[in-house]
C-alpha cells in the first residue's frame, strides 16, 4: 500500500490562477485572504487519508456544507441572487489546500513524494495521434489539418 495524506487522482492539472471569487471562497473557509496562485489538478478527484480529514474540526466541513447545501442565502462570487455552483466551483480549485497541500503543487511526473508508478504523465489520451479520426460527435466532419511537426496522421 502507498501510505499518503492526500493524492490527486488525475493527470492533467488546471490552469494555474487567482481570482477574486476563489479569494472568497478561501477566505470564509479558513478566515484570510488568498494571495498565492494555485494550480491544482483537475477535476477534484483524490485520495484522502481519515488523519487528514480530521485536522479539521467538524464545524469546518459543516460550514463548508452550509455554503452549498441552500440553507445559507450567501454567493461569494459576486453573481446576483444565490448561485452555490459558484462555491463548489471554489472548492474544486481548493480541495488540495483545505488537505495541506501547498496552493501550486508540482506536475505529477516531477513529483519526488510520489512513487515512480504515480509519476507517469496522462496517458495516451492526451496525444495527438490517438484521437485523431475517432468520432467525437455525429455529423461533425473531421478537418486535418497536416502540420510541420506532426505531419498527416492519415497519410
Amino acid at each position: 500500500t502507498y501510505n499518503t495524506s492526500y493524492l490527486p487522482l488525475n493527470g492533467p492539472q488546471h490552469v494555474r490562477t487567482l481570482t477574486p471569487c476563489l479569494s472568497a471562497v478561501h477566505e470564509e473557509l479558513f478566515g484570510d485572504n488568498l494571495t498565492a496562485i494555485i494550480g491544482p489538478y483537475c477535476c477534484a478527484q483524490f485520495a484522502v487519508s481519515r488523519d487528514t480529514i480530521r485536522r479539521h474540526p467538524l464545524s469546518f466541513y459543516e460550514n463548508m456544507l452550509s455554503l452549498v447545501d441552500g440553507s445559507r442565502n450567501v454567493d461569494l462570487c459576486g453573481v446576483e441572487g444565490t448561485k452555490r455552483s459558484t462555491q463548489c466551483y471554489g472548492y474544486e480549485f481548493l480541495w488540495h489546500i483545505i488537505f495541506g497541500e501547498e496552493p501550486d503543487p508540482p506536475a505529477r511526473e516531477d513529483d519526488q513524494r510520489l512513487p515512480v508508478a504515480f509519476r507517469l504523465k496522462h496517458g495516451k489520451e492526451h496525444t495527438r495521434l490517438s484521437w485523431v479520426g475517432h468520432p467525437f460527435a455525429r455529423d461533425i466532419p473531421i478537418k486535418i489539418v497536416p502540420d510541420e511537426e506532426h505531419g498527416n496522421p492519415l497519410g
